[in-house]
């Protein structure tokens, strides 16, 4: 059976302070509001009698006019429910009351549409993250579909069948977390209901994530490699050492370093992913890097991007990403050389120094503070030598001393 409320709908605020008033069709459980063209404050509205107290000849006015709107949406409700009395679609319902036919958007054009606000925002790398998502996602479950068909029993379908087809939990909940943004500003547009959002009921699951790091002894093996300059997995081995010597810098940061972050012996960077400064103390290993690749035509340290590449921001996450596949691929042929029996990537340098510097005893603290992780390095200037710069300082020296000794 269709029922029909008038309410003042709180939810939502006009730039006059007042609140829309809506006929609120319900069901199936399921609710629909159409707009009445009225708004009043929360003070002037009745929410034991549904209605807007005539406190005033214009208030009065508003109260019979909506009044009114309320008796002709009943008449046509059942007209309505004797042409389909087994109805069951609410969208309908409105559709037929409104007496025009909504342009139903989609999830998926929802979706592009974000994405391509991203990208003239300039903010590519979630452009990039949002797209993947979305063609992971439809790789199991069509997203051409409304808001609407999105429930608790859609979201738990796809879990299953991703998870069915090898993805891991911790893959899963990216997925599931893009699309919960997706819903969440498809909500903020007015281009679906709160009552019907999904993620209510249905929760995102997580797993603990096996640390992928290399000991204190496969270090050293590491750096202690002689990688033939003329081969390609020359630049993947100074990659994957300068990625620990920068305290587990990670890649994208490491390929957009200029001389610009060069500063009194020092490293200063802003992190891209959190924005965070970091300021890392130049070692000698890093600095003889960083020589050996110095090129006054180049506009960044590290031959990783060309200064074309540098330039064209919209495509660098790309472009980034494609020479971190290419460094992992070279740093992994490395690692099987050398017999490590964990596949060396970026990530493993990044958190292999982290885990270095708790087997030498550093507190979590320090080490969580380096990395960033807790409130990170707030340096309100680049030359700002700090008590805690100077001790996790101390730390780097003293891990890279032990992963380079005898060299």
């Amino acid at each position: 059976m269709i029922h029909l409320k008038t309410t003042c709908d709180n939810r939502r605020t006009k730039k006059d302070g007042t609140h829309p008033i809506v006929f609120r069709i319900t069901l199936n459980s399921k609710s629909r509001d159409l707009a009445s063209g009225y708004s009043c404050i929360l003070a002037d509205w009745d929410s034991k009698n549904n209605s807007v107290k005539p406190k005033t000849d214009e208030l009065e006015l508003m109260a019979q006019r909506i009044h009114d709107q309320k008796i002709t949406l009943l008449e046509k409700i059942r007209d309505f429910e004797l042409k389909k009395p087994h109805v069951t679609n609410v969208q309908e319902v409105k559709e037929f009351l409104s007496g025009t036919k909504e342009k139903i958007v989609t999830v998926k054009l929802f979706w592009e549409q974000e994405t391509q606000r991203m990208i003239k925002s300039n903010r590519h790398g979630n452009a990039r993250n949002y797209k993947s998502a979305m063609l992971g996602i439809e790789k199991y479950q069509t997203l051409k579909v409304p808001f609407s068909t999105i429930d608790y029993g859609w979201l738990t379908k796809l879990e299953t069948k991703m998870i069915q087809n090898g993805l891991k939990t911790n893959s899963v909940a990216v997925y599931m977390r893009t699309l919960r943004s997706i819903f969440n500003g498809a909500i903020n547009s007015n281009l679906t209901d709160a009552n019907n959002y999904p993620f209510k009921r249905y929760k995102i699951k997580t797993g603990s994530a096996k640390p992928r790091v290399i000991s204190i002894p496969e270090l050293h093996k590491f750096f202690m490699f002689q990688a033939n300059k003329d081969h390609y997995r020359y630049n993947a081995w100074n990659y994957g050492r300068l990625i620990f010597l920068l305290r587990g810098i990670n890649f994208a940061d490491l390929a957009l370093l200029t001389s610009d972050n060069l500063k009194n012996g020092r490293i200063i960077y802003h992190r891209r992913k959190t924005h965070k400064m970091y300021s890392v103390e130049l070692l000698p290993d890093a600095k003889q890097i960083l020589d050996e690749y110095h090129c006054e035509n180049r506009k960044t340290l590290l031959p990783i991007l060309t200064n074309e590449e540098f330039e064209a921001i919209s495509q660098l996450p790309y472009r980034i990403e494609q020479q971190r596949k290419t460094t992992n691929k070279w740093l992994n042929k490395i690692g099987k050389q050398l017999e490590l029996d964990e596949a060396l990537t970026t990530y493993v340098f990044r958190y292999s120094h982290a885990n270095a510097c708790k087997k030498l005893g550093f507190s979590k603290d320090m080490i969580s503070e380096s990395l960033g992780h807790g409130y990170g390095l707030a340096v309100s200037s680049a030359y700002l030598e700090n008590y805690d710069i100077e001790l996790i300082d101390e730390m780097n020296r003293a891990v890279c001393d032990e992963v380079t000794k005898g060299k």
